[in-house]
Protein backbone atom coordinates (compact mmCIF):
# COMPACT_ATOMS: atom_id res chain seq x y z
CA UNK A 1 0.00 0.00 0.00
CA UNK A 2 1.20 3.45 -0.65
CA UNK A 3 2.00 5.88 1.85
CA UNK A 4 -0.39 8.83 2.32
CA UNK A 5 -0.11 11.39 0.28
CA UNK A 6 0.38 14.71 0.64
CA UNK A 7 -0.95 16.85 -1.70
CA UNK A 8 1.28 19.72 -0.60
CA UNK A 9 0.36 21.69 -4.17
CA UNK A 10 -3.09 21.94 -3.39
CA UNK A 11 -2.65 23.11 0.71
CA UNK A 12 -2.76 26.73 0.98
CA UNK A 13 0.45 28.06 3.05
CA UNK A 14 0.04 30.79 5.36
CA UNK A 15 3.73 31.19 6.00
CA UNK A 16 4.24 32.14 2.33
CA UNK A 17 0.88 33.70 1.32
CA UNK A 18 -0.09 30.66 -1.45
CA UNK A 19 -3.83 30.67 -2.55
CA UNK A 20 -5.91 28.16 -2.05
CA UNK A 21 -7.30 26.03 -4.65
CA UNK A 22 -10.82 25.25 -3.72
CA UNK A 23 -10.59 21.59 -4.79
CA UNK A 24 -13.64 19.24 -4.38
CA UNK A 25 -13.29 15.74 -3.65
CA UNK A 26 -15.25 12.76 -2.44
CA UNK A 27 -12.84 11.90 0.44
CA UNK A 28 -10.37 14.23 2.16
CA UNK A 29 -8.45 14.11 5.86
CA UNK A 30 -8.67 16.77 8.25
CA UNK A 31 -5.55 17.31 10.43
CA UNK A 32 -5.05 19.80 13.17
CA UNK A 33 -3.30 20.03 17.00
CA UNK A 34 -4.99 19.22 19.87
CA UNK A 35 -4.12 22.53 20.78
CA UNK A 36 -5.79 24.69 18.17
CA UNK A 37 -8.72 22.36 17.34
CA UNK A 38 -12.15 24.87 16.70
CA UNK A 39 -13.56 23.45 20.14
CA UNK A 40 -13.85 24.76 23.42
CA UNK A 41 -11.67 23.47 26.45
CA UNK A 42 -10.76 20.11 25.00
CA UNK A 43 -7.62 20.37 26.28
CA UNK A 44 -8.84 20.16 29.94
CA UNK A 45 -10.69 16.67 28.90
CA UNK A 46 -9.03 13.32 29.87
CA UNK A 47 -8.48 11.13 26.32
CA UNK A 48 -11.93 9.59 26.38
CA UNK A 49 -14.09 12.16 26.48
CA UNK A 50 -11.76 13.95 23.81
CA UNK A 51 -12.70 11.25 21.15
CA UNK A 52 -16.21 11.56 22.64
CA UNK A 53 -16.20 15.29 21.92
CA UNK A 54 -14.47 14.43 18.60
CA UNK A 55 -16.83 11.77 17.27
CA UNK A 56 -19.83 14.89 17.61
CA UNK A 57 -17.41 17.14 16.33
CA UNK A 58 -17.03 14.54 13.31
CA UNK A 59 -20.54 14.69 12.69
CA UNK A 60 -20.79 18.42 11.63
CA UNK A 61 -18.93 17.32 8.04
CA UNK A 62 -21.46 15.07 7.32
CA UNK A 63 -19.35 12.55 5.58
CA UNK A 64 -21.51 9.24 4.87
CA UNK A 65 -18.17 7.53 6.68
CA UNK A 66 -15.88 9.12 8.96
CA UNK A 67 -12.70 7.26 11.24
CA UNK A 68 -10.41 9.72 13.62
CA UNK A 69 -7.46 9.36 15.93
CA UNK A 70 -5.52 11.38 18.37
CA UNK A 71 -1.87 10.66 17.36
CA UNK A 72 0.12 11.54 20.60
CA UNK A 73 2.67 9.05 20.40
CA UNK A 74 4.71 10.51 17.05
CA UNK A 75 8.20 11.56 16.79
CA UNK A 76 9.41 14.43 14.81
CA UNK A 77 12.91 13.99 12.84
CA UNK A 78 15.11 14.17 15.81
CA UNK A 79 13.53 12.02 17.82
CA UNK A 80 11.33 14.69 19.94
CA UNK A 81 7.67 14.21 20.71
CA UNK A 82 5.28 15.88 18.14
CA UNK A 83 2.39 18.14 19.45
CA UNK A 84 -0.82 15.70 19.84
CA UNK A 85 -2.96 16.07 17.08
CA UNK A 86 -6.19 14.71 15.56
CA UNK A 87 -6.53 12.59 11.88
CA UNK A 88 -9.81 12.68 10.78
CA UNK A 89 -10.88 10.95 7.79
CA UNK A 90 -13.78 11.77 5.94
CA UNK A 91 -15.43 10.18 3.51
CA UNK A 92 -18.70 11.95 1.30
CA UNK A 93 -21.56 10.57 -1.17
CA UNK A 94 -20.57 13.27 -4.05
CA UNK A 95 -17.55 15.41 -3.94
CA UNK A 96 -17.66 18.21 -1.99
CA UNK A 97 -15.89 21.67 -1.74
CA UNK A 98 -12.85 21.82 0.62
CA UNK A 99 -14.46 25.32 2.12
CA UNK A 100 -17.64 23.73 2.32
CA UNK A 101 -16.30 20.98 4.66
CA UNK A 102 -13.75 23.64 6.23
CA UNK A 103 -16.86 25.59 7.20
CA UNK A 104 -18.80 22.99 8.95
CA UNK A 105 -15.82 21.69 10.62
CA UNK A 106 -15.24 25.88 11.49
CA UNK A 107 -11.78 25.37 10.54
CA UNK A 108 -9.48 26.99 7.75
CA UNK A 109 -9.27 25.15 4.30
CA UNK A 110 -5.35 24.81 4.45
CA UNK A 111 -5.80 21.97 7.06
CA UNK A 112 -7.89 19.46 4.80
CA UNK A 113 -6.22 17.16 2.54
CA UNK A 114 -8.14 16.04 -0.73
CA UNK A 115 -7.94 11.96 -1.61
CA UNK A 116 -8.91 10.49 -5.09
CA UNK A 117 -10.09 7.14 -5.89
CA UNK A 118 -7.90 7.54 -9.04
CA UNK A 119 -4.42 7.20 -7.40
CA UNK A 120 -2.51 4.35 -6.89
CA UNK A 121 -3.51 1.47 -3.96
CA UNK A 122 -6.93 3.57 -3.89
CA UNK A 123 -6.27 7.01 -1.93
CA UNK A 124 -9.60 6.62 0.41
CA UNK A 125 -8.15 3.04 1.34
CA UNK A 126 -4.59 4.68 2.00
CA UNK A 127 -6.02 7.61 4.29
CA UNK A 128 -8.21 5.13 6.38
CA UNK A 129 -5.10 2.87 6.79
CA UNK A 130 -3.11 6.06 7.77
CA UNK A 131 -5.10 6.89 10.97
CA UNK A 132 -2.95 3.59 12.41
CA UNK A 133 -0.25 3.77 10.37
CA UNK A 134 -0.70 0.65 8.33
CA UNK A 135 0.74 1.95 4.98
CA UNK A 136 3.75 0.81 3.32
CA UNK A 137 6.01 4.14 4.20
CA UNK A 138 4.42 4.38 7.89
CA UNK A 139 5.50 1.22 9.51
CA UNK A 140 8.62 2.32 11.06
CA UNK A 141 6.48 4.89 12.68
CA UNK A 142 4.48 4.51 16.02
CA UNK A 143 1.67 1.48 15.15
CA UNK A 144 -1.21 2.68 16.98
CA UNK A 145 -3.84 0.41 18.40
CA UNK A 146 -6.80 0.05 16.35
CA UNK A 147 -9.55 0.48 19.59
CA UNK A 148 -7.86 4.07 19.47
CA UNK A 149 -9.89 4.78 16.33
CA UNK A 150 -13.56 6.27 16.89
CA UNK A 151 -15.88 5.12 13.45
CA UNK A 152 -19.27 5.55 12.30
CA UNK A 153 -18.76 2.45 10.60
CA UNK A 154 -16.73 -1.22 11.56
CA UNK A 155 -13.83 0.01 10.95
CA UNK A 156 -11.72 -3.10 12.57
CA UNK A 157 -13.05 -5.41 9.66
CA UNK A 158 -12.48 -2.68 7.33
CA UNK A 159 -8.20 -3.14 7.84
CA UNK A 160 -8.85 -6.76 8.87
CA UNK A 161 -10.04 -6.57 4.73
CA UNK A 162 -6.88 -4.67 3.77
CA UNK A 163 -4.32 -6.52 5.70
CA UNK A 164 -5.86 -10.18 4.29
CA UNK A 165 -5.43 -8.88 1.13
CA UNK A 166 -9.18 -8.60 -0.09
CA UNK A 167 -10.01 -6.32 -2.44
CA UNK A 168 -12.98 -5.18 -4.96
CA UNK A 169 -11.28 -6.72 -7.85
CA UNK A 170 -10.23 -9.93 -6.04
CA UNK A 171 -13.64 -9.94 -5.01
CA UNK A 172 -15.10 -9.96 -8.04
CA UNK A 173 -12.76 -12.38 -9.95
CA UNK A 174 -13.75 -15.15 -6.46
CA UNK A 175 -17.06 -14.66 -7.46
CA UNK A 176 -16.79 -15.06 -11.12
CA UNK A 177 -14.89 -18.60 -9.97
CA UNK A 178 -18.13 -19.08 -8.04
CA UNK A 179 -16.19 -19.67 -4.92
CA UNK A 180 -18.85 -17.49 -2.98
CA UNK A 181 -22.50 -15.89 -3.66
CA UNK A 182 -23.23 -12.85 -5.10
CA UNK A 183 -25.43 -12.14 -1.96
CA UNK A 184 -21.92 -12.53 0.18
CA UNK A 185 -19.83 -10.67 -2.31
CA UNK A 186 -22.86 -7.80 -1.82
CA UNK A 187 -22.26 -8.14 1.70
CA UNK A 188 -18.63 -7.81 1.95
CA UNK A 189 -18.54 -4.61 -0.25
CA UNK A 190 -21.56 -2.63 1.62
CA UNK A 191 -19.37 -3.50 5.14
CA UNK A 192 -15.61 -2.95 4.07
CA UNK A 193 -16.21 -0.68 1.27
CA UNK A 194 -19.18 1.37 2.49
CA UNK A 195 -22.46 2.56 0.71
CA UNK A 196 -20.35 4.24 -2.13
CA UNK A 197 -18.26 1.57 -3.88
CA UNK A 198 -21.78 -0.78 -2.96
CA UNK A 199 -23.55 1.71 -5.30
CA UNK A 200 -20.80 1.42 -8.04
CA UNK A 201 -20.00 -2.23 -7.69
CA UNK A 202 -23.43 -3.87 -7.21
CA UNK A 203 -24.42 -3.80 -11.31
CA UNK A 204 -21.25 -5.07 -11.96
CA UNK A 205 -22.05 -7.81 -9.32
CA UNK A 206 -25.08 -8.67 -10.49
CA UNK A 207 -23.82 -8.50 -13.93
CA UNK A 208 -20.98 -11.43 -13.10
CA UNK A 209 -23.53 -13.31 -11.41
CA UNK A 210 -25.92 -13.78 -14.52
CA UNK A 211 -22.90 -14.56 -17.00
CA UNK A 212 -22.01 -17.03 -14.10
CA UNK A 213 -25.05 -18.68 -13.67
CA UNK A 214 -25.40 -18.73 -18.28
CA UNK A 215 -22.04 -20.72 -18.37
CA UNK A 216 -23.33 -22.85 -15.71
CA UNK A 217 -26.59 -23.81 -17.05
CA UNK A 218 -25.60 -24.10 -20.73
CA UNK A 219 -22.65 -26.80 -19.09
CA UNK A 220 -25.52 -28.47 -17.27
CA UNK A 221 -27.82 -28.50 -20.17
CA UNK A 222 -25.47 -29.90 -22.28
CA UNK A 223 -24.86 -32.48 -19.84
CA UNK A 224 -27.99 -33.55 -19.53
CA UNK A 225 -29.00 -33.42 -23.47
CA UNK A 226 -26.04 -35.44 -24.11
CA UNK A 227 -26.45 -37.96 -21.54
CA UNK A 228 -30.34 -38.80 -22.25
CA UNK A 229 -31.18 -38.04 -18.26
CA UNK A 230 -34.58 -37.20 -17.27
CA UNK A 231 -35.75 -34.63 -14.70
CA UNK A 232 -37.95 -36.86 -11.33
CA UNK A 233 -40.23 -35.30 -10.50
CA UNK A 234 -42.22 -36.54 -6.45
CA UNK A 235 -45.45 -35.08 -5.39
CA UNK A 236 -46.13 -35.30 -1.77
CA UNK A 237 -49.13 -34.63 -0.39
CA UNK A 238 -51.36 -34.96 2.54
CA UNK A 239 -53.10 -32.89 5.40
CA UNK A 240 -51.49 -30.54 7.42
CA UNK A 241 -48.86 -31.51 10.08
CA UNK A 242 -48.50 -35.16 8.76
CA UNK A 243 -44.63 -34.29 8.12
CA UNK A 244 -44.88 -33.76 4.21
CA UNK A 245 -41.93 -30.96 4.39
CA UNK A 246 -39.81 -32.72 6.55
CA UNK A 247 -39.95 -35.95 4.57
CA UNK A 248 -39.29 -33.65 1.14
CA UNK A 249 -36.08 -31.99 3.27
CA UNK A 250 -34.87 -36.02 4.44
CA UNK A 251 -34.94 -37.08 0.69
CA UNK A 252 -33.24 -33.72 -0.63
CA UNK A 253 -30.89 -34.35 1.98
CA UNK A 254 -30.30 -38.04 0.82
CA UNK A 255 -28.99 -36.18 -2.14
CA UNK A 256 -25.86 -35.23 -0.33
CA UNK A 257 -25.26 -31.65 -2.27
CA UNK A 258 -27.51 -28.55 -1.77
CA UNK A 259 -30.74 -28.28 -2.36
CA UNK A 260 -33.24 -25.22 -2.96
CA UNK A 261 -36.64 -24.24 -1.33
CA UNK A 262 -39.34 -22.77 -2.93
CA UNK A 263 -40.18 -19.23 -0.79
CA UNK A 264 -43.41 -17.89 -0.34
CA UNK A 265 -42.89 -14.34 -3.17
CA UNK A 266 -44.82 -13.52 -6.37
CA UNK A 267 -41.11 -15.30 -7.48
CA UNK A 268 -41.02 -18.47 -5.81
CA UNK A 269 -37.66 -19.25 -7.13
CA UNK A 270 -36.45 -15.35 -5.98
CA UNK A 271 -32.70 -16.85 -4.39
CA UNK A 272 -32.01 -19.97 -6.58
CA UNK A 273 -28.43 -20.38 -7.50
CA UNK A 274 -28.54 -23.60 -10.12
CA UNK A 275 -29.05 -26.46 -7.34
CA UNK A 276 -30.15 -29.44 -8.91
CA UNK A 277 -32.17 -30.65 -6.19
CA UNK A 278 -36.04 -28.70 -5.69
CA UNK A 279 -38.18 -28.49 -3.25
CA UNK A 280 -41.44 -26.73 -4.81
CA UNK A 281 -43.27 -26.69 -0.66
CA UNK A 282 -47.24 -26.29 0.04
CA UNK A 283 -47.96 -25.86 -3.62
CA UNK A 284 -51.68 -24.69 -4.40
CA UNK A 285 -53.43 -24.13 -7.72
CA UNK A 286 -53.22 -20.25 -6.53
CA UNK A 287 -49.39 -20.25 -6.62
CA UNK A 288 -48.84 -21.28 -10.58
CA UNK A 289 -50.10 -21.13 -13.84
CA UNK A 290 -50.51 -25.03 -15.11
CA UNK A 291 -48.65 -24.32 -18.32
CA UNK A 292 -45.80 -23.29 -16.05
CA UNK A 293 -45.66 -26.20 -13.78
CA UNK A 294 -45.79 -28.28 -17.16
CA UNK A 295 -43.13 -26.78 -18.62
CA UNK A 296 -41.24 -27.22 -15.09
CA UNK A 297 -41.83 -30.57 -14.65
CA UNK A 298 -41.34 -31.35 -18.10
CA UNK A 299 -38.52 -34.33 -17.81
CA UNK A 300 -36.95 -33.12 -20.86
CA UNK A 301 -37.24 -29.88 -20.94
CA UNK A 302 -33.90 -28.40 -20.02
CA UNK A 303 -34.82 -24.72 -21.13
CA UNK A 304 -37.18 -23.92 -18.23
CA UNK A 305 -36.21 -20.50 -18.77
CA UNK A 306 -38.79 -20.72 -21.08
CA UNK A 307 -40.87 -20.05 -17.60
CA UNK A 308 -40.89 -15.83 -17.80
CA UNK A 309 -42.60 -14.79 -14.82
CA UNK A 310 -40.05 -16.30 -12.95
CA UNK A 311 -36.67 -13.77 -13.07
CA UNK A 312 -33.94 -15.89 -11.55
CA UNK A 313 -35.77 -19.42 -12.78
CA UNK A 314 -32.03 -20.97 -14.86
CA UNK A 315 -33.67 -23.86 -13.42
CA UNK A 316 -30.76 -26.86 -13.21
CA UNK A 317 -33.43 -29.38 -11.75
CA UNK A 318 -32.77 -33.16 -11.82
CA UNK A 319 -35.00 -33.87 -9.13
CA UNK A 320 -38.17 -32.35 -8.02
CA UNK A 321 -40.03 -32.71 -4.77
CA UNK A 322 -43.62 -31.14 -4.70
CA UNK A 323 -44.96 -31.23 -1.48
CA UNK A 324 -49.15 -30.30 -1.21
CA UNK A 325 -52.29 -30.32 1.00
CA UNK A 326 -53.42 -31.33 -2.98
CA UNK A 327 -53.14 -35.42 -4.57
CA UNK A 328 -52.43 -33.81 -8.31
CA UNK A 329 -55.67 -34.93 -9.46
CA UNK A 330 -57.37 -32.64 -6.65
CA UNK A 331 -54.68 -30.15 -7.60
CA UNK A 332 -55.78 -30.26 -11.28
CA UNK A 333 -59.07 -30.21 -10.58
CA UNK A 334 -58.83 -26.85 -8.52
CA UNK A 335 -58.05 -24.70 -10.91
CA UNK A 336 -61.57 -24.03 -11.97
CA UNK A 337 -62.47 -23.19 -8.51
CA UNK A 338 -59.95 -20.09 -8.74
CA UNK A 339 -61.18 -19.17 -12.02
CA UNK A 340 -57.75 -20.32 -14.22
CA UNK A 341 -58.62 -20.84 -17.42
CA UNK A 342 -57.08 -23.75 -18.84
CA UNK A 343 -58.02 -25.65 -22.22
CA UNK A 344 -58.90 -29.18 -20.59
CA UNK A 345 -58.12 -30.60 -24.16
CA UNK A 346 -54.27 -29.48 -24.65
CA UNK A 347 -53.28 -29.04 -21.02
CA UNK A 348 -54.99 -32.38 -19.61
CA UNK A 349 -54.32 -33.84 -16.33
CA UNK A 350 -52.61 -36.13 -18.15
CA UNK A 351 -49.83 -34.19 -18.83
CA UNK A 352 -48.90 -33.36 -15.33
CA UNK A 353 -49.47 -37.47 -14.16
CA UNK A 354 -47.42 -38.46 -16.96
CA UNK A 355 -44.66 -35.92 -15.62
CA UNK A 356 -44.43 -37.96 -11.90
CA UNK A 357 -42.11 -39.88 -11.35
CA UNK A 358 -43.61 -40.90 -7.94
CA UNK A 359 -46.92 -40.34 -6.06
CA UNK A 360 -47.07 -40.16 -1.95
CA UNK A 361 -49.65 -39.86 -0.07
CA UNK A 362 -48.74 -39.04 3.33
CA UNK A 363 -50.48 -39.39 6.42
CA UNK A 364 -49.95 -39.54 10.18
CA UNK A 365 -49.60 -43.48 10.06
CA UNK A 366 -48.33 -44.43 6.74
CA UNK A 367 -46.35 -43.38 3.32
CA UNK A 368 -48.52 -44.51 0.58
CA UNK A 369 -47.30 -44.95 -2.77
CA UNK A 370 -49.97 -44.23 -5.20
CA UNK A 371 -50.74 -44.64 -9.01
CA UNK A 372 -53.24 -42.75 -10.97
CA UNK A 373 -55.89 -45.43 -12.94
CA UNK A 374 -56.63 -43.33 -15.75
CA UNK A 375 -59.67 -46.14 -16.72
CA UNK A 376 -61.11 -45.76 -13.70
CA UNK A 377 -60.31 -42.04 -12.45
CA UNK A 378 -58.84 -42.87 -9.22
CA UNK A 379 -55.93 -43.78 -7.34
CA UNK A 380 -54.83 -46.82 -6.77
CA UNK A 381 -52.21 -48.02 -3.87
CA UNK A 382 -48.92 -49.54 -4.34
CA UNK A 383 -46.86 -50.00 -1.61
CA UNK A 384 -47.29 -48.76 2.05
CA UNK A 385 -44.77 -48.15 5.07
CA UNK A 386 -44.99 -46.68 7.95
CA UNK A 387 -44.71 -42.79 8.94
CA UNK A 388 -41.78 -43.00 11.22
CA UNK A 389 -40.99 -39.23 10.36
CA UNK A 390 -43.91 -37.69 11.83
CA UNK A 391 -42.42 -35.22 14.57
CA UNK A 392 -44.60 -35.07 17.65
CA UNK A 393 -46.91 -32.19 18.43
CA UNK A 394 -46.09 -28.98 20.15
CA UNK A 395 -48.31 -26.92 21.12
CA UNK A 396 -48.33 -23.66 21.69
CA UNK A 397 -51.55 -22.38 23.67
CA UNK A 398 -50.76 -20.89 27.39
CA UNK A 399 -53.67 -20.07 29.92
CA UNK A 400 -54.46 -17.35 31.48
CA UNK A 401 -53.39 -19.13 35.17
CA UNK A 402 -49.79 -19.82 33.40
CA UNK A 403 -49.58 -16.40 32.45
CA UNK A 404 -50.71 -14.70 36.17
CA UNK A 405 -48.28 -17.82 37.99
CA UNK A 406 -45.90 -16.43 35.84
CA UNK A 407 -46.25 -12.56 37.05
CA UNK A 408 -46.41 -13.67 40.47
CA UNK A 409 -43.08 -15.66 40.40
Amino acid sequence: MADMPTNKDNIPNEENGSTLKDKKAKAMMYVQQIKHLPITDLMNQSKENQLETLERFAEQAKAIRYALIIHDKDLDDNGMPKEPHVHLMLEFEQSIRLSTVASRLNDKPNYLETYSRKGTKSDIQNGFAYLIHFTNNAKDKFQYDIEEVRANFDFKSYIESLESGISISSLLNTLREGKITALKAKQVIATQAGAIAFAKFEPKIMKIEELRQEEEFQRWQTKMIEDNISKKVFWLFGNSGVGKSLIASIIADNKKTAYFKTGGSNDMFQGYDGEHTIIIDELRPENINYSDLLKITDPFNYDSTTVARYKNAKLQAELIIITSPYSPKEFYNGYSKTNKKIDKLVDSFGQLNRRLSLILEITKDHLIELDYDEKYGSYIQKNSRKNVYLRNTITNTITLDDVLDNLDN
